[in-house]
């Protein structure tokens, strides 16, 4: 038999101010700069992306969206990532206060939430 797991998961402020500090140095690769703002009372971040020349806004909820789609995959096609890096993340997920999001998460957080999956690296 089948069951189904549920887990609600929320991207606490704390969380974001941690992803957005490690993607600094995660997104470097690609990335020329990230910057962020709160514009009406909500988060903006905007990526600069120098293998693309271009520049790409997310959001909170947008970050909150790729943690959650990369945690649920069940194959690499559907974003990027290895069985391995997906089991990080969905680890992460379980218990964030005791999971740290290193700069390599950060950077598959942020490539998840503009792209729709990890592309570089």
């Amino acid at each position: 038999m089948t069951q189904t797991l549920t887990i609600e998961y929320t991207l606490s402020d704390e969380e974001l101010d941690g992803i957005l500090e490690m993607a600094g140095y995660g997104c470097t690769y690609w990335a020329s700069e990230l910057d962020y703002k709160t514009v009406n009372g909500k988060f903006v971040g905007t990526i600069y992306d120098a293998e693309e020349e271009s520049d790409y806004d997310f959001t909170k909820d947008c970050l909150e969206k790729a943690i959650v789609k990369i945690a649920s995959a069940k194959t690499v096609r559907e974003v990027g990532l290895s069985d391995d890096r997906r089991a990080m993340v969905y680890e992460y997920i379980l218990n964030p206060e005791n999971n740290v999001c290193d700069a390599d998460m950060a950077d598959w957080f942020v490539q998840t939430a503009i792209h729709g999956e990890v592309i570089y690296g």
